[in-house]
């Protein structure tokens, strides 16, 4: 089945699974590696007895597999399973195309969370750059939890310009520090990304999601059935953003020992054809889309 079939589930509180992610469990066209805390040591993270210890590591070798394009798949169609747990580490990048990464543990409570920190194996220290950075094109990354310790200075997620394609699936930005993070996901203007199931909180400082455009305008951007608590403000679009689609997204202040307000929803400083639709705020209808941008509303909720 394809994914956008689970879409219309999402809204009810289903969980896409990763056996739907990947399509047919560990049987595909690329090489599998396996990324597990509990190891005494790395392997060669073919198996959960010889995982890869970091997330750096399997992503590296995801990487590496692109690079020299190595058989089954010449490189591209791998897949990386994460085990439960928290994982400190120095921010990485994946400059692959085609991969899958699949946290098998993507609960709130016990979740898989990579945590961005100015030195590995320290939940101390800042940042000087995105916890993950995404340059290749055509990924997809399931049940990630992501915190980067940057003052509020870095994104927790950057998906680099010129980056296409790329799908974040019921992906967190992990509530930890306030204001942590500048953006949960920043997007340098790229065409189809997909932001689906994801939740964003207190860490981010400015805004939960960030869409700019850089080399090239951004096009049909979707970001669907997503929650932001206590974001300054939810979605912000800086530059053109041609027909980007928000849909069932909530907004909510966190009322929590960590309390931060939802000031605004949706603010559109220079998007086209912004298309927000059955959205769900404690704002007004009429506020829950600011800004001197381009957008277009229909069916949209302010909570009692």
């Amino acid at each position: 089945m394809l994914l956008k079939e689970y879409i219309p589930a999402l809204r009810y509180g289903a969980k896409i699974t990763p056996e739907e992610i990947v399509g047919a469990g560990t049987i595909t066209p690329g090489n599998v590696y396996f990324v597990s805390r509990n190891v005494g040591a790395s392997g060669d993270g073919k198996t959960w007895d010889t995982a890869f210890k970091t997330i750096s590591e399997g992503i590296a070798q995801l990487n590496a597999d692109y690079t020299a394009a190595v058989l089954p798949s010449k490189g591209r169609n791998g897949v990386l399973y994460i085990g439960e747990g928290y994982y400190s580490e120095v921010p990485v990048s994946l400059t692959c195309d085609d991969a899958k990464i699949i946290c098998v543990a993507p609960g709130t409570h016990d979740s898989t969370v990579f945590y961005g920190s100015g030195t590995a194996g320290s939940y101390a220290g800042t940042t000087t750059a995105p916890a993950l950075t995404i340059t290749g094109s055509n990924n997809t990354i399931y049940g990630l939890g992501v915190v980067n310790i940057s003052s509020g200075l870095q994104p927790a997620i950057k998906i680099a310009d010129t980056a296409f394609s790329n799908k974040l699936v019921n992906c967190k930005i992990t509530k930890d520090v306030a204001d942590s993070s500048s953006y949960g996901i920043e997007d340098l203007g790229n065409a189809y990304t997909e932001i689906i199931g994801c939740e964003f909180t207190i860490s981010c400082k400015t805004a939960g999601i960030r869409l700019y455009s850089g080399t090239y305008n951004s096009i049909q951007i979707k970001i669907k059935d997503c929650v932001f608590y206590g974001c300054p403000t939810g979605v912000l679009v800086d530059a053109a953003a041609h027909d980007c689609l928000i849909q069932n997204c909530t907004f909510l202040d966190d009322d929590s020992d960590t309390a931060d307000v939802c000031d605004t929803p949706i603010l559109n400083n220079a998007g086209t054809s912004l298309i927000v639709r059955n959205c769900y705020s404690l704002h007004t209808t009429a506020n829950l889309v600011t800004g001197v941008g381009i957008s277009h509303e229909a069916d949209n909720f302010e909570l009692a």
